[in-house]
Formats: C-alpha cells, structure tokens, sequence
C-alpha cells in the first residue's frame, strides 16, 4: 500500500526548498519535466523500482536520464534517495502533489477543457480569461479532445465542473421528457 502522507511530506519538502533557494521557476519545470518522463515512458517506472535490477545500475541509468533533461542535482537526489529506501513508487504522487502545492502557494488552479474537435489557441486563451475572472484566480489550462461530447464545452476546474456540452443538454431534455 502506498503512504501518501510519505509522498506529501516529501513534495511539501521540494516545496520548501524551492523557496528557500529561490528556484520555484526551475523546480516547476524539473517536476514537470519528471512527470513527464514517468507518464510518457512507461518502462521508467518500473525500471527503477524494480528488485530484480542491480541498485547501482538503476541510480545509474536514472541519473544519466534526468542530467540529460537537465533536472535540477536537488531533484535527482531525491529521486536516488527514493531508489535506495525502496521507496521510489511514490514519485508519481510527489510529482502530482508539489504542483499541487505549488499551485496553492502561488494562488493558481489547473483547468481541464475538454471540446469535441480541435480548438485554436486564441479560443484555449479566451477560455483562460473568463476563467480566470470568473475564478479571482491565475488559471493554467488543458485541453482534451472528447468526441463523444457532440459539441459544446466541458470545464473542470478542481471540484467543480461547468459542462456546457449538446450532450448534457440533451441528457437534461431527456430527463425532463420522462419526468412529463
């Protein structure tokens, strides 16, 4: 079972010190970049919390991969630290809760807009902005293409969700048309 307390304390951790040293610019960008690497190559994961590999090929292998992406020495500690206690599954959930965190800190929320078909950035930018009056807030957005909405808009933004979509209005008709 995976402690996620471990994981907060080590995100608030990289936090503090992202702080403390002035680098909040660089370290969003290592986590990201991190993040990155352990959703798009799905053989990292594994790799490095793997029992059956030798322990110094893994900090190895991991050191060259994130010097390569030039993440900050702090970071890549971290990441080793977690491979000798075993404890390197956790890195998903440190990445997932210092933006979180940082997030929080800096007075800002992540958007996922979800549309039926492509949409240009000028209308993702727009979208931004009434988020953001809407919300008081600096707003950092997504987008996802879902053609099963049929048209429309789908807006979630934490816990809430604006779902401005032909097929939520179309399931509200059909609601209505059964009630009578």
């Amino acid at each position: 079972m995976i402690k996620l307390s471990s994981a907060r304390r080590y995100a608030k951790t990289l936090i503090e010190v992202a702080q403390e040293t002035g680098q909040m610019e660089k370290f969003s960008t290592d986590i990201s970049t991190l993040k990155g690497i352990i959703d798009n190559v799905p053989e990292f994961l594994p790799f490095i919390i793997s029992p059956t590999i030798d322990l110094d090929v893994r900090k190895e292998t991991t050191k060259e991969i994130l010097n390569k992406h030039n993440i900050n020495n702090l970071i890549t500690n971290l990441v080793l630290l977690l491979i000798d206690s075993g404890k390197a599954k956790l890195l998903p959930y440190i990445c997932k809760l210092y933006q979180e965190l940082e997030d929080f800190y800096l007075g800002r929320v992540r958007a996922l807009v979800k549309v039926p078909m492509k949409i240009s950035e000028e209308e993702l930018e727009m979208i931004r902005k009434k988020l953001e009056e809407k919300l008081n807030k600096k707003v950092i957005v997504s987008s996802d293409l879902d053609p099963s909405l049929i048209g429309g808009i789908w807006v979630k933004v934490g816990d809430l969700i604006y779902d401005g979509t032909i097929r939520r209005q179309l399931e509200i008709l059909k609601e209505n048309l059964i009630k009578g």
